[in-house]
């Protein structure tokens, strides 16, 4: 396409793609801000310095909340807020929590500080001097395009441009920019639904087959998690598709056909194929702000006009009736919940891609010492190891969603002090131990009080499981703690650490492990595969020392029970087989049966992991509980 108008992209990811799509076309092409910059010659500061200026009167520990705090900042700046009386104002409408009283005083600062030289400081300067025809007449015509969550202030600034030029500057949407293409090819999308995993390897094969046959630029619009996108591009590497990312701007060349960019709903060339990809966490807010929806609500009543997410939801689902009914090639959707966001879905059609049983992707081969826990997620989810263990993608969490972790190991580090110290108070160990934990777990916190509240219950279990376990156990002495292993089986490499190891009356050792949640245990989720952990802690010690050993005993803090494990007959007294749950006592040969079948699972289950297979299995089980939901969202559809 080519005109004689400039075109100013309010947002910096439009400009990206706009220039990759149309190279020769770099000149016609600005950023608002850097026009900004030629008006009024306002310069604002990076991020990461303009968050060094805030820290100097906002004393806030955590970066994420600082940047949060600036963010909002920004907003209400743009959202006509340029003096202490329509602060003043604009905080009358809201109740005056500790949050906002912090946030009104921070605006203050703000005003008084060099953060002031904001881009809506440039945009009200631009647009005064657009007004009053100061600034020298436009050599052409100028198009601006909004960006997402479009502000006031931009569009203020575009339309003041009409002092200067015959044509209107309202701000269109970048679809908009190529509707009077005339070579624009539209038809009807069919979207195609499925679970993600599956998905995103039918998108990549169909991109590479196009890449092999046609000689067309392929682009692919992305509106998917960020380990979604690290496995489109695992699938587009295995189906050997070279792409520029445009995720990634600093590091994108113009070399390659096919080009990954953030969503973004256009029409097609006939020199371009188009595919898209959009799952649930398309409408999930990138960056929360400080005020919450219905302030925001409040604030917008009153006349000041700050994105919402409501506003934001609309605008994405816009782009995608737009995308659905524009464009050449496909829609893939991870979810029905996405085509259910679309005004028309109970009218779209949809193919959707089976499950298959056999994967289309293997990652290459990658050694790895592998634990217990990487075996037991591997063998509930392939797809969930792959996520967690080799590309080690976890969503950020908070101390409350922390809580079972921080505790468990909290509690871990408190015992092991205990046994090398039982002169000082358990009590007093264990809050030592929780504020080295976390920053945040300070005396005052809420957090905090439960977790000593709830030790204290646990310190009353522990202290009669021990005179139980001197009693029915024989307990004589700890033989380690936190005891680490590895060892080697036919080429693997296991690693592990076992809570603690004690000796029975000289004559074996047990091992033993702490358990601050439930408790799920029976023998027979060794061979199954279920669980390596008690399988491992046995193999290792039989390496590692002569001592017969006993079995694996769980530890129960929680319930105040030393009753599930795995025990070999021989060395368990009848009164304490009586004690132990029924069947988790077993005879000497059983005993040897059941871990000789777990261990040949776990073998056939590090083969795979080495080979790279990691096919999705969906359940209701897991799914509900897995932060890689994306891949399957309860197998979406398939249970």
């Amino acid at each position: 396409m080519s005109t004689p108008a400039q075109i100013v992209f309010e947002s910096k990811a439009h400009y990206d793609l706009y220039t990759h799509l149309f190279p020769g076309q770099k000149g016609s092409v600005k950023l608002a801000s850097d026009l900004l910059l030629e008006q009024t010659n306002i310069s604002v500061s990076s991020g990461e310095k303009r968050l060094q200026q805030l820290a100097h009167f906002l004393t806030l520990d955590d970066k994420k909340e600082l940047a949060r705090y600036l963010k909002t900042l920004e907003q209400l700046r743009l959202s006509l807020i340029i003096s202490r009386e329509q602060t003043d104002f604009c905080f009358s409408l809201l109740y005056p929590t500790p949050k906002n009283n912090l946030l009104k005083n921070s605006l203050y600062a703000y005003l008084d500080s060099p953060l002031r030289n904001d881009l809506a400081e440039a945009y009200w300067r631009a647009i005064e001097k657009l007004k009053e025809k100061q600034l020298d007449p436009l050599a052409v015509p100028r198009v601006f395009v909004k960006g997402r969550g479009s502000t006031f202030l931009f569009s203020e600034w575009a339309k003041s441009h009409q002092y200067f030029q015959d044509s209107t500057c309202e701000p269109i949407e970048l679809w908009e920019l190529f509707a009077s293409a005339p070579n624009l090819t539209v038809s009807a999308q069919k979207p195609i639904t499925g679970s993600a995993a599956h998905i995103l390897k039918e998108l990549a094969h169909n991109i590479s087959k196009t890449f092999l046959s046609s000689n067309k630029r392929q682009i692919v619009a992305f509106g998917g998690a960020p380990h979604a996108l690290l496995y489109f591009e695992s699938c587009l590497n295995h189906f050997r598709v070279p792409f520029t990312s445009l995720f990634c701007p600093s590091q994108a060349t113009d070399n390659n056909s096919v080009l990954v960019f953030p969503f973004q709903s256009l029409p097609l060339f006939e020199e371009f194929s188009f595919w898209s990809y959009v799952d649930e966490t398309f409408f999930s807010p990138e960056e929360k702000l400080i005020l919450t929806e219905p302030e925001l609500f409040t604030l917008m009543n009153g006349g000041f006009q700050i994105p919402r997410l409501s506003t934001d939801r609309k605008y994405l689902k816009t782009m995608l009736n737009h995308s659905q009914g524009v464009g050449k090639e496909r829609l893939f959707f991870s979810s029905q919940l996405v085509i259910e966001e679309l005004n028309e879905a109970e009218t779209l059609s949809n193919y959707r891609i089976p499950n298959r049983a056999t994967p289309l992707l293997k990652l290459p081969i990658k050694e790895t010492k592998l634990s217990a826990t990487q075996l037991e997620t591997y063998a509930a989810c392939p797809a969930k190891y792959l996520v967690r263990h080799r590309l080690k993608l976890r969503p950020e969490q908070s101390l409350e969603e922390k809580y079972p972790l921080v505790f468990g190991k909290a509690v871990h580090a408190a015992l092991e002090a205990y046994f090398l110290n039982p002169k000082e108070p358990l009590s007093k160990i264990f809050e030592d131990v929780l504020s080295n934990f976390d920053p945040d777990l300070v005396s005052t916190n809420p957090i905090y009080t439960m977790m000593v509240q709830q030790f204290q219950e646990m310190k009353e279990h522990f202290l009669s499981l021990e005179k139980q376990l001197k009693k029915d156990f024989g307990y004589q002495s700890n033989l380690g703690l936190e005891k680490q292993f590895e060892i080697t089986i036919e080429s693997f490499t296991f690693i592990g650490t076992i809570d603690r190891v004690i000796d029975q009356n000289g004559t074996s050792q047990l091992l033993i492990d702490y358990k601050t949640g439930a408790v799920d245990f029976s023998p027979t989720h060794i061979p199954s595969g279920d669980h390596c952990q008690a399988l491992l802690y046995i193999l290792a010690m039989r390496e590692q020392t002569s001592l017969p050993c006993s079995g694996v005993l769980f530890y129960d803090l929680k319930k105040g029970e030393l009753r599930r494990g795995i025990f070999d007959e021989q060395w368990v007294s009848k009164e304490l087989k009586n004690q132990l749950t029924r069947g988790h006592v077993l005879p000497p040969a059983k005993f040897e049966e059941v871990l000789n079948a777990g261990k040949l699972q776990m073998l056939e289950t590090s083969k795979a992991i080495r080979l790279g297979e990691f096919s999705a299995k969906p359940s209701p089980q897991e799914c509900p509980r897995c932060e890689s939901a994306t891949f399957c969202l309860k197998g979406l559809g398939y249970v």
